[in-house]
């Protein structure tokens, strides 16, 4: 017997709902580089 879960997201509403300056405060704290930081943030 398998086990499984499935789950639907939206990515068009996750995206629009996610707080972008939550992601860069927080790999910040968890001591991501600074020019990482910027490539990531120059996708969203």
């Amino acid at each position: 017997k398998l086990d499984i879960a499935i789950f639907k997201v939206d990515f068009g509403k996750a995206y629009n709902k996610f707080k972008w300056p939550f992601l860069q405060q927080y790999m910040q704290m968890k001591g991501f580089p600074t020019k990482w930081r910027q490539w990531i943030d120059s996708f969203v």
